[in-house]
Formats: structure tokens, C-alpha cells, sequence
């Protein structure tokens, strides 16, 4: 038992921590985004909060793509099938490029209606449109980033994706400093300059991540061999990847029905949301490592027909997760009132947003044990109807009509909408636990694709 202990630690901390140091990078840039732009003001904190949710969720579609891909990734790691992994990887590519293609095509035509479906500020609207088209140039080049450590992460190579992340938010960092403030003779740009810094730092950290990953040579094959498509793995592929594209497209539809309905609410109040968003995601990507590892780890058991032991890793997974996420929580209700300090908003914009971060302070253990349960652990078999279901109900069956109804009709602030649309988390958690517990997702995919060569 102890052995054992010492086994999944062991594994956990090599791919956790490295996962993890990524997440925080990735969400640094929206957050070194936002509190440089806050220094703008309100308007431009909405402008930069609204403008990026079409690219949200593109980021949640192409996130469901890519769980596809850790999915088969992971368990062909396990069972030694590398070829398996390389079409894998060009299917990943081909979808996601088109995916990538259709929301540039939005984002440069109509960036102004896309903005007034969550705001009528026209100011808002205005800065946000220039945003959201500047941004929309690096969508490709994160495909590839993130389809390529996809498939590192479930190779066993987390370090990679660290790296090239690490590089690209240092870039970041500096790019936002001179563009958007102005320095050796550039002129401040405000908001244009955070969307170029942002462009450029996705591009060299595509470029990086290319070259670490051909020098490497992990799958020891070439480049074609990638797009040798075989239609079984396609079909299969496909089959499971639809409910998780379906999945995350509408949980991001129904995160922007949210920010709508924040957005209506006032402009104090509203600021206020915005200004929490980087310091929740900041949290989800503390958590992140132990949810993606739990897909990797598990995936790999299941591909070697340990189910037993994938079981109980799940067990380990989901309690570490909610003490972690008890702590987190503690410090947030503890110093967020200190990030919030450092917003150019208004003293009540402040003080509603602080009573926001304890409301998420409260809810993240809940959030963090439905990352893990359907996130990770559920996925990572393959059953993603299942997952779909479950995530749509609570999103779509509890999560929006409350917020509508709460916000339409009753006076309450914000923080009491932020609290009742997010009580759809504990139905999810409830249902995920009594799936998780009956061992129905678990399946071996190397079972499935014998033919898949």
C-alpha cells in the first residue's frame, strides 16, 4: 500500500507539476492582460473581458478536440502503439484548423454585433471590437500549440509545454509593457497593444513548441506519417470527439449566456465580474495539473487493462483535489481583496468584486472535484455521451435559467447571481460521483481499434 502511495505521487508530481506550471502561465497572460488594462479604466477592462469570449470558446471547442486526442493519446501510450498516436495528432490538426479558420472569419467580419450580444456600451463595444479582431490572427498557431501538448502531456513529456509556455508569457509580459503603455519611442497603443502582445507571444510559442517536439523525435516518425489518416481512427476518433467538441461549445455558449447576464446587470457590477475572471482562472490552473493528470494517469492504466488500479488512482485523485481546492479557497477569501486593490475600478466595483471571489471561494472545491470526476477521470474512458449529458443538464437545465431568473426578476447583486448560477456544480458533482463509483466508463481503446493500424 505504502509502495503504492509512493508510485502514484511519484508519477503525479511528474506530470502535475509541470501541467500545472503551464496552466498558471497560460492563465498569466490573461491576467497580466487585465491588470495592465486595468490601469485604463473600466471600460477597457470590459472591452478586453467581452472581446475575448468569442475566443473563448473556441478555446473550449478546440479543448474538447484536444480531450479526444488525450483521450486515445494516453491509452495508445500506454498499449505502445505509436503510430496510432501520430494519426491521432493529424486528425487533431485538421479539425481544429477549421474550427480556427471559421471563428478568424467571424472575428474580423461582424466583431461589433458579436460584442453588443453582452454589452450596449458603445465604447465598450467599440474597443472590444479591435481586440477581439487583433486576437483572433494567433487562433491557429494555438491549435498547434495546443494539439502538440496534447500529445506530449499524455506521451509523458510535461516539461515541453512548460517550457514554450514559460517563454511566451515572459514575451508577453514585456510586448504588453511597451505596447500598450508606450516605450523607446513606440506609442502606447492601450488596448490594441495588449492584443498584438498576445498575437505575437501565440506565434513564438507555436514556432518553439514545433521545433522542441521534431527535435525530440518522441513518435519517431515523419512528418506525412501523421496525415496517413486510417477511417477506422477516424470514425472512432470522431464518435468520441463529437460530444466533447458538442460539449464544450456549448458550455461556452452558455458561459457568454452568463456574461450577458452579468453584462446587463449594470456597469459597476459588471467591472466588477470581469475583474475576478483572471484570479478564477489563475485557481482552475492551480487545479488543473491533478484534473489532467488524472486523465493521463487513469488513461494509461486503462490502456494497459489495470482497471483496478485506475480505480483507485481515481479515489486518490479526487480526494487530493478537494483539499487542495479547500486551501486555495481559503487564501482567496483571505487575500483577494489585495489583487482587487491593484483594479482601476471604483470603490464599489471593488467591494462588489471581492464579495464575488468569496462566493467562488466557497463554490471551488465543488468545481475543482467536477473537473477532476468528468474532466479527467470519466474522459479518460472514453464514454464522453455520458459526460455531455451530465455537463448540459447542469449547465443548461439549472445554471442559465436561475441566472435569468434571479437577474430579471429579484433586485439581488451580483455576487447572488454569481451564487445561484453556480449551484448547477453541485448537481454535476452528486451525478459524477455515482457514475465514477459504478465503473461503467471504464474501456480499454486498444481493445476497440485492433484494425486501426
Amino acid at each position: 500500500m505504502i509502495q503504492s502511495n509512493k508510485d502514484f505521487m511519484k508519477k503525479l508530481t511528474y506530470i502535475a507539476i509541470p501541467i500545472t506550471i503551464q496552466s498558471i502561465i497560460q492563465c498569466s497572460l490573461s491576467m497580466i492582460d487585465q491588470l495592465m488594462v486595468g490601469k485604463l479604466g473600466e471600460t477597457a477592462i470590459n472591452a478586453v473581458g467581452l472581446g475575448t469570449k468569442l475566443s473563448f470558446i473556441f478555446l473550449l471547442t478546440l479543448a474538447g478536440i484536444t480531450s479526444a486526442t488525450s483521450i486515445y493519446a494516453s491509452q495508445f501510450w500506454g498499449g505502445g502503439e505509436k503510430k496510432k498516436i501520430a494519426g491521432v495528432l493529424g486528425i487533431t490538426l485538421s479539425y481544429a484548423s477549421i474550427i480556427a479558420l471559421l471563428t478568424i472569419i467571424l472575428s474580423i467580419l461582424c466583431p461589433q454585433f458579436i460584442m453588443s450580444l453582452f454589452i450596449k456600451d458603445t465604447a465598450v463595444i467599440s474597443l472590444g471590437a479591435d481586440y477581439m479582431r487583433i486576437i483572433a490572427l494567433g487562433l491557429l498557431p494555438l491549435v498547434i500549440v495546443n494539439s502538440f501538448a496534447s500529445v506530449l502531456r499524455s506521451c509523458g513529456d510535461a516539461k515541453t509545454p512548460m517550457i514554450t509556455g514559460f517563454v511566451s508569457v515572459i514575451l508577453n509580459t514585456l510586448l504588453n509593457y511597451i505596447l500598450i503603455f508606450g516605450m523607446a519611442g513606440i506609442s502606447g497603443m492601450g488596448v490594441k497593444g495588449a492584443a498584438i502582445a498576445t498575437t505575437i507571444s501565440r506565434l513564438v510559442e507555436c514556432m518553439l513548441i514545433l521545433y522542441l517536439f521534431h527535435r525530440k523525435n518522441l513518435l519517431k516518425l515523419k512528418i506525412k506519417d501523421y496525415f496517413k489518416f486510417n477511417k477506422k481512427l477516424v470514425s472512432l476518433f470522431t464518435i468520441t470527439m463529437l460530444p466533447l467538441l458538442l460539449n464544450e461549445a456549448l458550455w461556452g455558449i452558455g458561459d457568454s449566456v452568463f456574461s450577458a447576464i452579468y453584462g446587463r446587470i449594470g456597469g459597476m457590477q459588471t467591472a466588477a465580474m470581469m475583474s475576478t475572471f483572471p484570479i478564477q482562472g489563475l485557481s482552475f490552473g492551480l487545479m488543473s495539473g491533478i484534473g489532467a493528470a488524472s486523465g493521463i494517469m487513469i488513461g494509461n492504466l486503462l490502456g494497459e487493462g489495470k482497471n483496478d488500479e485506475a480505480y483507485s488512482y481515481g479515489k486518490k485523485f479526487i480526494k487530493l483535489g478537494i483539499m487542495f481546492a479547500v486551501i486555495i479557497g481559503i487564501l482567496i477569501s483571505l487575500l483577494g481583496s489585495y489583487y482587487i486593490d491593484l483594479m482601476k475600478i471604483s470603490p464599489e466595483s471593488k467591494e462588489y468584486a471581492c464579495k464575488i471571489l468569496n462566493v467562488f471561494s466557497l463554490v471551488l472545491w465543488i468545481k475543482v472535484s467536477n473537473m477532476i470526476i468528468a474532466g479527467g477521470i470519466l474522459r479518460s474512458g472514453g464514454n464522453t455521451k455520458i459526460i455531455l449529458a451530465l455537463e448540459m443538464a447542469g449547465t443548461w437545465c439549472i445554471g442559465i435559467p436561475l441566472g435569468i431568473v434571479v437577474s430579471k426578476y429579484t433586485n439581488l447583486p451580483i455576487q447572488w447571481v454569481y451564487f445561484f448560477i453556480s449551484s448547477e456544480e453541485l448537481f454535476r458533482m452528486v451525478v459524477g460521483l455515482k457514475l465514477f463509483t459504478n465503473r461503467t466508463w471504464m474501456s480499454n481503446m486498444n481493445a476497440s481499434l485492433e484494425e486501426a493500424i
